[in-house]
């Protein structure tokens, strides 16, 4: 706790949980946020290495490569362990074991098919996401409104959904409760920007069983009734409640 910005757990985990309340919308990311980190590491692989380790443990015919992908998921790690030591480290080995598998197959494979995988699984992955949040969630994914919470917290914040869900675990006591304060008002808000929006005029047209008097630049022209169609740059209006009609109105000029 005490922790601001970036780091700070509780508003950063809130704010992804008020994108991924659904239930599907969050299982869909469980099984799709780790494939986009792991083929991203596989394509990350053929980048230039600073150094490589002679003899791999892991039976590669080549050792291993230190290189933007180890530096990549070097960063994400650490980064995880910052933000909780206990789930943060948890995290933090799955992604060097992503990194350790991704560069065992994207050897394997080579770059010339390497690359139509990750890319095949990348759009296969973004594609279900983005289903989740329009099908399901019906709220537009965090990416639009926060680039780090969809790349850099994203797969922490999976693996923390997990194991709230089968352990009840809290990086510390009262973590859960406040959390969800935060995401029932940040859902609430949404809710209501999105209803007041919607009562405002939008492009189209209203149709009147009326007469009316239009002012365009100082001139005043009638318009009889019975139908009217006014476009929407229409900016003010004046109702007469007795008749429940418009009587006049401005156009922009």
């Amino acid at each position: 706790m005490g922790k601001t910005g970036l780091f700070d757990l509780e508003k950063q985990f809130a704010f992804y949980g008020a994108y991924h309340s659904n239930p599907m919308n969050i299982f869909i990311h469980v099984l799709f946020v780790w494939p986009i980190f792991f083929t991203s590491l596989m394509y990350l692989y053929f980048t230039p290495s600073f150094y490589t380790i002679p003899k791999s443990p892991c039976g590669f015919d080549h050792g291993l490569v230190l290189n933007f992908g180890f530096f990549f998921t070097l960063m994400y790690a650490a980064y995880y362990v910052v933000f909780d030591k206990r789930a943060g480290s948890m995290a933090a080995l799955l992604c060097f074991v992503c990194w350790v598998g991704a560069s065992y197959i994207a050897n394997k494979l080579g770059y010339s098919q390497t690359w139509k995988v990750v890319l095949a699984a990348q759009l296969f992955c973004w594609t279900n996401q983005f289903i989740g949040h329009g099908v399901f969630e019906k709220r537009a994914p965090a990416l639009l409104d926060n680039l780090a919470q969809a790349f850099l917290m994203a797969p922490f914040f999976v693996v923390l959904e997990v194991l709230q869900s089968l352990f009840k675990y809290e990086p510390y006591p009262g973590f859960s409760a406040s959390v969800q304060a935060k995401i029932k008002a940040d859902i609430r808000e949404w809710k209501e920007k999105k209803e007041n929006s919607s009562q405002n005029i939008h492009h189209g047209s209203i149709m009147l069983k009326c007469g009316l008097d239009i002012e365009v630049f100082g001139h005043k022209i009638k318009i009889p009734p019975p139908f009217l169609h006014l476009p929407s740059m229409i900016t003010s209006t004046q109702y007469c409640q007795e008749s429940n009609s418009i009587r006049s109105l401005h156009l922009l000029g």
